[in-house]
């Protein structure tokens, strides 16, 4: 069971951060200390450290030493200096470190195992404590000062098996065998240390859930348990994962070179905002990156800025509603431009610009996929094989699910494309696990595991999601519209409103009935929280001044259709999903431009994200969305770029029902959220302070 934060912050004798401990890790023999540098205490305290056997590996900056004798370090640096390094934070971090071992020397050093002429074996390395007192203890190598190598007894194997006992795995060692080219590692990056700190935020996160009780859903078992094949099949397993984690959590991303004249040719040549400069810069540089930034910040021109610089095909993944806007963006940055939105068939050839929304995906693949090989040509209705320089997925939380069929297209599409973006201002809906499917799609080598070592690294304690945040910090790019833009604010109040008698009394009919299951229970819960929120929310926009106009999003139709019945004819337009695309974008404009059309009724599912509605400087929710992300997204219709005045959300609540904990179910994952992305934010600042240093 999770300790209490109030028992953590009690073990750590109030104090959740030190100014020096920055990590511990350990492979099972050694100990590596991370320690911040300072002028005043560094100085004396590296003694204590080298006089408990402890060395400084300079390229990563770490000392490593014997884990045995840890502890002591830890106990002789708090008596000497308990400001700069708390005795139970440093014991509480080395517990952490040794519950999650890794080969942490072995993968820094990559040790060598040579062949000699006479067929023996020697091995060498950076000098090491450690590795040094177990070879003098051990009867299966010895010195030798004419090759300044250890002889290993026995034969390949053998001194590959010396090396594991040692914690040097097969996979990190540089093998050179007589008369063979070097064997390299298998495993690709290195290791570099990052914060293993433990503090209250290591307390497991208990995840907020609605409790409202009702029928039980039946339950199935087949009664058998695993066999002892299957559960040596899943030790392998799990073995297998432990050595995938080591090449796709320290992996670092390869940048591409580009040059700063072609920033600001491109820059010039798409009006582009200073902001919006580094994220053309973010994406030139990767073949696999997301832009996180805020709603209304530009990420669509910002991709097609810097799709554009590249030769080739692009293909742009988009909810349907935001096909005809990603081509007007197109248009704005390159006038003449060939595009083509994707419906039911390609052209012979393949054009330049290529559009298809998530629900037509799985049709264009198969369009994509075969034909060709029986010889029929385009014309004649073969598929086309055809490769992206660029594959654009917009909106890619819609990915989230990775067993939904768009999810599966969008996998198959990636891999035609040289380079894959993605964007999204809400990288994680609900929990770090997925971000996982985005990392997998666009090719970042986190992605490479399975979802669960994913999130068992990433997604228990607060502190392992900073650590997911900075581990994507290189991946993903993200502004906050308060640090790139100057906008008068957005204002969020959520009156409480009370409920009739007679209304609660409907409430408590379905929500103490144990006949219904929780599922129906909730959805019957929404739909009478809209019908109690309806009015109230009508007088206080017949409150409001007039020439303001506001946005009503509801999750129901007919509480769509009970404000257009309630509203003046002429002054309201509707959007539910149903809409064509020219209705749709009739709709926008009307409410955009004719002062006569003041509100805009809403499903959150069709207008909350994509739609530029800046007219608005009031939002109204006649019920919640799920999650954070999508409640944001919706309230940024009308706070995004070109709206220069404050705009104010309600966001009512009816105490005592469902909806305080669903109000509480999203604040919970909010902070979910947050930690994930604070983390990355975090990071990016301090590679852009750390790269502006070596300048």
């Amino acid at each position: 069971m999770a300790a209490s934060r109030e028992h953590m912050e009690r073990a750590l004798g109030g104090s959740s951060t030190s100014p020096l401990w920055r990590g511990m890790y350990s492979d099972g023999l050694r100990l590596g200390f991370w320690i911040q540098y300072d002028q005043d205490s560094t100085p004396r305290s590296k003694e204590v450290i080298k006089n408990h056997d402890f060395g400084w590996m300079p390229e990563k900056k770490i000392w490593v030493g014997p884990l045995a004798k840890a502890a002591a370090t830890i106990e002789a640096l708090a008596e000497g200096w308990p400001a700069q390094h708390p005795r139970e934070l440093g014991l509480a971090i080395l517990a952490k470190a040794m519950a999650n071992e890794e080969p942490f020397w072995a993968m820094c050093v990559r040790p060598r195992l040579m062949e000699t002429p006479d067929g023996q074996w020697s091995f060498s390395f950076p000098y090491d404590t450690t590795t040094v007192a177990f070879l003098k203890t051990t009867r299966k190598a010895h010195w030798n000062a004419g090759t300044k190598g250890w002889d290993i007894h026995g034969n390949r194997a053998a001194a590959l098996a010396v090396l594991e006992e040692v914690g040097v795995p097969d996979r990190y060692v540089i093998i050179s065998a007589q008369g063979e080219p070097d064997r390299l590692p298998q495993a690709t990056g290195g290791w570099t240390p990052y914060l293993v700190g433990v503090d209250a935020d290591d307390v497991e996160t208990e995840r907020v859930k609605l409790q409202v009780g009702g029928a039980e859903m039946p339950l199935e078992s087949n009664g058998d348990g695993p066999s002892g094949e299957e559960l040596d099949a899943l030790e392998k397993a799990k073995a297998e994962r432990a050595e995938l984690i080591q090449r796709a959590f320290f992996a670092p991303m390869a940048l591409l070179p580009v040059e700063d004249a072609v920033i600001d040719e491109i820059a010039a040549r798409c009006s582009l905002m200073p902001h919006q400069n580094d994220g053309v810069r973010h994406f030139l540089t990767r073949t696999s990156a997301l832009n996180g930034d805020d709603m209304g910040l530009g990420k669509t021109r910002q991709t097609v800025s810097a799709a554009s610089h590249l030769p080739g095909g692009k293909v742009i993944v988009c909810p349907a509603s935001l096909k005809d806007n990603w081509g007007r963006e197109i248009r704005m940055v390159i006038p003449d431009a060939e595009i083509f939105i994707f419906e039911n068939a390609l052209p012979d050839m393949q054009p330049e610009w290529l559009i298809v929304n998530y629900e037509r995906l799985g049709a264009l693949m198969e369009q994509l996929g075969a034909g060709l090989s029986q010889g029929a040509t385009p014309s004649q209705g073969a598929t086309h094989d055809w490769k992206f320089i660029v594959a654009a997925f917009d909106e890619a939380h819609y990915l989230k699910e990775p067993s939904a069929q768009r999810t599966q297209a969008s996998f198959d599409l990636a891999k035609r494309a040289e380079r894959k973006w993605l964007l999204t201002a809400t990288p994680m809906l609900n929990k770090p696990e997925e971000t996982w499917t985005l990392l997998r799609l666009s090719g970042h080598p986190a992605g490479d595991v399975d979802v669960k070592t994913f999130a068992g690294h990433f997604a228990k304690s607060r502190n392992d999601r900073k650590g997911l945040g900075d581990r994507i910090s290189e991946w993903m790019i993200r502004r906050m519209k308060d640090d790139v833009l100057t906008m008068e604010g957005k204002f969020r109040q959520e009156p409480l409103l009370s409920a009739s008698d007679q209304q609660m009394t409907e409430y408590h009919e379905f929500i103490d009935d144990d006949t219904l299951i929780p599922l129906q229970k909730i959805n019957l819960g929404r739909q009478w929280l809209e019908r109690v929120k309806r009015e109230p929310i009508l007088e206080m926009m017949g409150d409001l001044q007039q020439d303001a106009k506001a946005i009503i999003f509801c999750n129901f139709e007919a509480t769509v259709e009970w404000f257009m019945d309630q509203l003046p004819a002429g002054s309201a337009v509707r959007l539910t999903g149903k809409e064509s695309r020219k209705q749709r974008d009739r709709a926008v404009q009307k409410f955009q431009n004719d002062p006569e059309c003041r509100w805009f009724v809403a499903n959150i599912k069709a207008a909350g994200v994509g739609l530029n509605l800046t007219a608005a400087t009031y939002v109204f929710f006649a019920s919640r969305p799920w999650t954070p992300a999508d409640q944001t997204q919706a309230e940024d219709r009308a706070y995004r770029i070109g709206q220069n005045r404050r705009v104010e959300i309600y966001i009512p609540t009816i105490p005592d029902t469902i909806d305080e904990q669903i109000k509480a179910l999203i604040q919970n994952k909010a902070e979910i959220t947050a930690d994930v992305l604070v983390g990355a934010l975090d990071a990016g600042k301090r590679r852009a302070l750390e790269q502006v240093a070596d300048h």
